[in-house]
């Protein structure tokens, strides 16, 4: 005999806000206000650092690592666009660059490579990759997610700032790329406690070595939070979207929260289990960083200091419609 689900808050009265929310995984207003039912179930009494939520029970909050939590992502999704359309969006660029520039890009270094997104994409489409990252379990991923991929590309654990240390005897690459916000987790990745004039100093090091390894006239791209998101000191929510597995809907979020005095922002990802029988949740799982709020002005006047100028001031990217993408040449 199947089990009854409780009427009064059924899976199946929740679908169109389900639908919703997988809606908004492909809008521009990333940062849509959610209804009711989804902050009940995103904050269930739940507050950052807690062992446990409060609704009436308890239920675990469990804090996983950020490589678990950001290799469910394109599991959870409903629609993955990363690997394809970001891979196809960045190819574009860069034909775009060598039209226009007369520099044809080959040779592709990617700082923060994470698990594997893009790198492994445009590996696949050609490109010679150089990937690095600081963290060593992510890199094993990396590797791992590449075996699968049937491609070889080449890793290195470093911090962004001792690249050109570490690779003096490399060739100089066509282009870099550092997406997904990560320039503003330079100093507090390891270290979320620094100073902000700490943390401002490990970016411009960071993007110096950088530049560095590009040739004269190589592309780097960068991307950074939007600007219309930098003064909202509200608490700000994003879905990334639904997962429906037999026995729950895992509901992916992004808790976001910006201290403009002390120029800090401060992201949790909260993986919502709920049940499908009960449509109660059982657990959250929850990893948490913190980054520098790095102005676009700030960026634009660091990237100058470089001798890195700026060839396109903004460019939308349909696949980057989170982020706000630079581009700048080395001179």
């Amino acid at each position: 005999m199947n089990a009854s689900r409780p009427k009064n808050r059924s899976i199946v009265n929740d679908q169109a806000e389900i639908n919703d929310e997988v809606k908004r995984v492909s809008a521009r207003s990333f940062y849509s206000p959610l209804s009711s039912m989804v902050k009940r179930r995103l904050f269930v009494g739940a507050k950052v650092n807690s062992n446990v939520a409060q609704v009436g029970r308890t239920i675990p909050l469990v804090e996983e690592s950020v490589v678990e939590s950001w290799e469910s992502m394109p599991k959870d999704w409903p629609k993955i666009k990363f690997d394809s359309e970001l891979v196809k969006d960045l190819k574009d660029a860069f034909q775009l660059y060598a039209d226009s520039e007369g520099h044809d890009i080959k040779h592709v270094l990617d700082c923060g490579c994470g698990t594997g997104n893009p790198s492994i994409g445009l590996a696949k489409s050609g490109y010679s990759v150089f990937a690095v990252d600081r963290d060593a379990s992510m890199l094993q991923t990396f590797q791992r997610n590449c075996g699968e991929a049937g491609v070889s590309v080449d890793t290195l654990l470093c911090d962004w700032r001792f690249l050109p240390q570490v690779l003096k005897s490399r060739s100089p690459f066509d282009a870099a790329i550092c997406r997904g916000n990560s320039l503003i987790y330079a100093g507090t990745w390891e270290n979320p406690s620094c100073s902000p004039s700490e943390a401002r100093a490990a970016i411009e090091e960071s993007l110096l070595s950088i530049a560095q390894m590009l040739r004269v006239g190589g592309l780097l791209y960068v991307d950074i939070m939007p600007s219309s998101e930098f003064n909202n000191s509200e608490v700000q929510v994003a879905s990334l979207g639904v997962r429906r597995t037999n026995q729950h809907l895992i509901f992916m979020y992004w808790v976001i929260e910006h201290d403009t005095t002390r120029m800090i922002r401060r992201v949790q990802v909260r993986r919502v289990f709920e049940s499908r029988i009960s449509s109660l949740p059982e657990c959250i799982k929850t990893h948490s960083y913190t980054g520098y709020l790095l102005t676009h002005i700030e960026l634009n006047a660091i990237a100058k200091r470089c001798a890195l100028l700026p060839i396109y001031k903004s460019i939308v990217m349909p696949s980057e419609s989170t982020y706000q993408v630079y581009c700048f040449s080395r001179v």
